[in-house]
């Protein structure tokens, strides 16, 4: 396996058990900003938005016929000021693989190619969550101050997490 045989391809059905497998992994619940489990339930009514969303992108990262990992972009319209958020998530077999970044700048590319407009990325992290860290700043994310008057971010921003920008000069 390389970096080069991995392909993006948009979300399906098919695809459900799968995210929520990963997103229900111990280490995944341990970077979120409530460190909660989702029931089949809730999993089930967010992925059918997903999947019927015109604004929002929910890919599946692919070698052959593996499926090891996901990226998602959320249009987020808090005003005029339009941004992506991006998170991302592997097969819990997949992690230390050094594939995140490679899943992040495909993601982006995926986005821009299909998209045609460039809004501002950000991706929303747990400082504790050094990995992601070091994944998104090595994908040209950099950390972004939010302020009270901030023309993007119109939340609140989690304890002990940051906001990144994805910076494509």
């Amino acid at each position: 396996m390389s970096l080069s045989d991995i392909e993006l391809r948009p979300a399906s059905t098919n695809d459900e058990n799968e995210i929520l497998l990963w997103r229900n992994d111990p280490i995944t619940v341990s970077f979120t900003p409530k460190k909660n489990t989702v029931s089949r339930i809730e999993h089930r009514e967010w992925f059918k938005k997903q999947l019927q969303s015109e604004s929002d992108l929910l890919l599946i990262a692919v070698i052959g016929d593996k499926k090891f990992g996901m990226v998602r972009f959320d249009l987020v319209e808090p005003s005029i000021n339009k941004y992506y958020e991006i998170s991302i998530n592997l097969d819990p077999s997949f992690r230390g693989k050094k594939f995140s970044s490679h899943l992040i700048d495909l993601g982006i590319e995926y986005l821009n190619d299909r998209k045609k407009i460039i809004f501002p990325i950000f991706a929303k992290i747990s400082d504790e969550n050094i990995p992601s860290l070091k994944s998104f700043k090595k994908s040209k994310f950099e950390k972004y101050q939010v302020n009270d008057n901030d023309p993007y971010i119109k939340e609140n921003v989690y304890e002990g997490w940051g906001y990144y920008i994805y910076n494509h000069t």
